[in-house]
């Protein structure tokens, strides 16, 4: 309000007389320019910061939404909170409005509650992934089909109550601490999920608590500015909002000035590797994410099995404990891609060790193997038809018929082949390029080598291979199936004894020197059951010792696995590999150490073309042992607690820390057992059929609609409380401040219908010029409602409710006559924007 300060000088003033000074506030145009930026600043810091939030959240976890959807309602949503926050209402009519902003909001989401349920599963789903992926986690999905559909109405109605926290820290009432109580959850939540957020979402975040910052500052006038002098203090507070509107858009200004320059000059020396602070750093994070691994499994009763462990950052030769600890970089190591998701967790063997020396695993000398080999009915290459025979063997059960004869069992091969062969493409981006990785019961072709006989395969010089499988859980079962009927043995099976037989030899081999007492403990246990023995493996290792990332390495002159048992008591997967590998061997049961990669089925990601894409960092290489099962071959056990081992054989229950492996439902199996394209359109939980366009728009119109109303209701609120204050009916206020409030009311409609600025209540001629503009209103009238103006501003005597109703009469008829002057496009402003009447 600007102070316009008439003085009125007579002609000729008797002492006895008393010069009046009428001080008049008239909100000007300059005035609502100025409050108008003003609140378009803090509308761009709300936009700036829901958009942050939002933006972040999404592109962290890689959300499938629809973006000219979802924004443009984000802007009205932001719009929608900046008018609330706006408006002139207190108290129980504030609490009211935002009473029926919720009732609203539950009727649509009530209405939708479908598509959203659905959506917030889709959501809970990508957060998950990104989980399993950071953590090698077993987080179960949801089994809802992707709509980027039902994801956007459930980031719309999530919005709506982000974006009304957010305007109460910059709208309502500026606060930076508002602010990072909503930003800080995100982005600590986002980091330790391993989300990469896109970098301008974070910036428009930066924005926004600068912004925030600025304006929180300078939100408070000076406590000096009393509110005894309305003209004083108006120019105050128009000095003041001028000043603060500025500087946060100045400040904003700066910041962007400076951080987009900053950030291309100082990013190519940020980029340069420091040595000893990416080594400090790496320790500090790895301390974080243990203390995580320790808590989360907790807090989520046992559903989220962590392990935080690589191999040192890659497949080594088989040395072990040479490190001190292990630190990796997120350096992109396989790319997995596969024609539909994977059924189990996808182990890539790569070294493979069989000669225990006390400090390290070695593979078998090549020549005892090929010495070996030289006895069994193998074709040319003895080590790729071993490498083969498990391929070769369940393709022969899926396509071999017999047909029973008296004497004879005959076998017939099908007319058509038939498999159940997997196929999954492994890409080496940056892994170790001696070995190839490749997965179990895998079919490899002649160009391949291998190492040791039946070791390790020898790295490629492409980068890509494509390899067909078997599923270990399937094979599994039909091997055990198919040696109970020795009668359909066939030249494979008999390589595959002789194999066998070699194993029991060479895989049990011990040390001469060492590990007595590990020898005496596993003899006292008299166990010969293979699940009972792999159940105590297991159980001991994951129950009495513990997972650490940070373990010093192994001192000079131990036994690398009798220090890790009975000194240092604690390790990551080369410890529990290599001391599980001799407790198997202990018990007569053949087993190899193994390094390479571990890829469960949730990180497996649906890419456009219809494919299965999953990306190994070196945090996924890992240490295993494999034992061999008579008339099946070589199986991985896992026992690093903590590590998810989803080996869905009947017999591996309760592995690593005793957890049950999930089962999957019959809805899940029904789901999983339908094709492709049928599983992609089938009803989804909570999500109902798939929606047609048409049907989009329709629920589209009625959330608008039902916004509408919700629009109207408020807009209706305000009006009510708006007019209280224009005609002096406010319970809260006494009779001179509702007085005041009518009369300004009653200058401005003056100045709506075009009342010349410099004639006010102060001046002779107000009356007589009232009078002839508006037949309603005589001079007589005006006078006394001069009078009583005056009287109430600058006067002693006490006005009473007589003097405030005769001045809401004269507004009153003041506003009909207003309002008939006007054409229809000012009568709607009369009415619904400026609420006169």
């Amino acid at each position: 309000m600007k102070a316009i300060i008439k003085k009125k000088k007579k002609e000729q003033v008797h002492s006895e007389d008393i010069c009046i000074t009428a001080r008049e506030l008239v909100q000007t145009e300059g005035r609502k320019t100025n409050k108008l930026f003003s609140f378009g600043i803090l509308v761009i810091l709300l936009l700036m910061a829901a958009a942050g939030f939002a933006g972040t959240f999404i592109s962290a976890f890689s959300l499938p939404y629809i973006a000219p959807v979802f924004f443009p309602f984000l802007l009205v949503v932001c719009l929608f909170w900046a008018g609330f926050s706006r408006l002139k209402m207190e108290g129980i009519y504030r609490f009211l409005a935002l009473l029926a902003s919720l009732i609203a909001f539950s009727v649509i989401l009530l209405i939708l509650q479908s598509y959203v349920i659905s959506g917030f599963l889709e959501t809970m789903n990508c957060v998950m992934i990104k989980l399993n992926e950071g953590y090698d986690g077993n987080l179960a999905l949801y089994q809802v089909a992707v709509n980027p559909v039902h994801v956007t109405f459930f980031l719309v109605f999530a919005s709506f109550l982000i974006a009304g926290i957010i305007s109460a820290g910059v709208m309502y009432r500026p606060n930076v601490w508002c602010l990072m109580a909503v930003f800080f959850p995100l982005l600590a939540g986002v980091l330790l999920a391993g989300g990469i957020p896109n970098v301008l979402f974070l910036c428009l975040i930066m924005l926004s608590l600068v912004g925030t910052i600025t304006a929180s500052a300078l939100k408070d006038p000076p406590t000096f500015w009393k509110e005894g002098d309305q003209e004083q203090f108006a120019q105050n507070m128009h000095c003041y909002e001028s000043i603060r509107s500025k500087t946060v858009l100045f400040i904003s200004i700066l910041v962007i000035t400076l951080a987009v320059p900053a950030f291309f000059l100082l990013k190519p020396g940020i980029s340069v590797p420091i040595e000893l602070a990416r080594e400090s750093g790496m320790k500090a994070e790895n301390g974080i994410l243990q203390a995580v691994w320790s808590i989360l499994p907790k807090v989520s009763g046992g559903r989220l099995k962590l392990s935080l462990e690589g191999t040192g950052g890659g497949v080594d030769d088989g040395t072990l404990g040479e490190v001190e600890g292990y630190y990796f970089g997120k350096v992109q190591a396989l790319k997995l891609t596969a024609p539909e998701r994977p059924e189990e967790t996808v182990y890539l063997k790569g070294f493979v060790g069989s000669l225990y020396s006390g400090n390290r695993f070695d593979a078998i000398d090549e020549s005892v193997f090929l010495n070996a080999a030289s006895n069994w009915k193998t074709q040319d290459n003895p080590g790729l038809y071993i490498q083969n025979l498990p391929f070769l063997r369940m393709m022969y059960s899926e396509n071999v018929t017999f047909s029973e004869n008296e004497d004879d069992v005959t076998p017939e091969l099908a007319g058509e082949v038939a498999t159940s062969a997997k196929e999954l493409t492994v890409e080496n981006l940056d892994a170790n390029d001696a070995y190839t990785y490749l997965p179990y019961n895998a079919f490899l072709n002649e160009y391949y080598v291998m190492l040791a006989g039946d070791g390790a395969v020898e790295g490629q010089t492409r980068q890509e291979d494509i390899f067909s499988y078997y599923a270990r859980e399937s094979y599994q079962e039909a091997m055990e199936e198919w040696i109970l009927h020795e009668d359909y043995h066939s030249v494979l099976d008999e390589a595959f004894t002789s194999y066998e037989n070699y194993a029991k030899v060479v895989d049990l081999q011990m040390p001469e020197d060492g590990l007595s007492r590990l020898r005496a403990e596993c003899e006292a246990m008299e166990l010969s059951d293979l699940d009972e023995i792999r159940e105590y493996v297991v159980d001991t290792l994951s129950q009495n010792y513990t997972f650490n990332r940070d373990v010093e390495s192994l001192p000079e002159g131990k036994d690398f696995v009798e220090w890790f048992l009975y000194e240092k008591k604690e390790g990551y997967s080369t410890h529990f590999a290599a001391a599980a590998t001799m407790m198997f061997r202990m018990f007569g049961v053949p087993a190899r150490y193994v390094v390479g990669y571990v890829a469960p089925k949730s990180i497996f990601s649906r890419q456009t073309d219809g494919t299965y894409t999953a990306i190994l960092e070196d945090d996924n290489a890992h240490a295993w042992t494999e034992i061999f099962i008579s008339g099946v071959g070589w199986v991985p056990v896992e026992t690093t607690p903590g590590f998810v081992a989803m080996l869905e054989e009947a017999d591996y229950e309760a592995q690593g820390s005793g957890a049950e492996t999930a089962s999957k439902t019959s809805d899940e199996k029904e789901e999983e057992d339908l094709p492709k394209e049928e599983a992609e359109d089938s009803p989804n939980l909570g999500g109902g059929e798939e929606t047609s366009p048409l049907g989009i728009w329709m629920i589209l119109s009625l959330a608008a609609g039902v916004l509408l109303i919700n629009l109207l209701v408020l807009l209706f609120a305000h009006r009510r409380y708006l007019l209280k204050r224009r005609l002096g009916r406010v319970p809260q206020a006494d009779v001179k401040e509702n007085m005041k409030s009518v009369y300004k009311s009653f200058y401005e409609m003056l100045l709506f219908d075009g009342w010349e600025r410099h004639l006010g209540c102060s001046d002779d001629a107000f009356p007589s010029e009232v009078a002839k503009k508006y037949k309603d209103l005589p001079a007589e009238q005006m006078e006394v409602l001069a009078q009583i103006i005056l009287e109430t501003h600058y006067g002693y005597r006490k006005q009473g409710k007589k003097e405030l109703s005769f001045v809401q009469s004269a507004y009153i008829k003041l506003g009909k006559a207003v309002y008939k002057r006007q054409r229809l496009k000012k009568k709607i402003q009369f009415k619904l924007i400026k609420c006169y009447l």
